[in-house]
C-alpha cells in the first residue's frame, strides 16, 4: 500500500482545476478524517467533558507535531 504525502499540495484553492477548485482538498480527505471524527465522537461519548476531550485533541496534534520526524505520514500543512 502506497501511503500518502500530507506535506505537499497545500494550497487548498487551485484556479485551474476544472472541478471548483478545490481538487487538492478534495485530494487530502481520506480514512484519517473519518477516523479524527470518529474518535473525537468516541471521547465525547466516554469522558463527556469538553474541556477534557479540548485537551486531548490539542495533545494528540502536539504528538503528531514531535513524531512527524520519524514518521513522515504525520507530516501535514498546518
Amino acid at each position: 500500500m502506497v501511503e500518502k504525502d500530507y506535506i505537499n499540495g497545500c494550497e487548498i484553492f487551485t484556479p485551474n482545476d476544472w472541478r471548483i477548485g478545490l481538487n487538492n482538498l478534495n485530494e487530502k480527505i481520506d480514512v484519517y478524517v473519518v477516523a479524527h471524527f470518529l474518535g473525537w465522537v468516541g471521547k465525547m461519548i466516554i469522558i463527556r467533558d469538553l474541556k477534557m476531550c479540548l485537551f486531548l485533541s490539542v495533545f494528540f496534534e502536539f504528538l503528531e507535531l514531535t513524531f512527524k520526524y520519524w514518521l513522515p505520514n504525520f507530516n501535514e500543512c498546518w
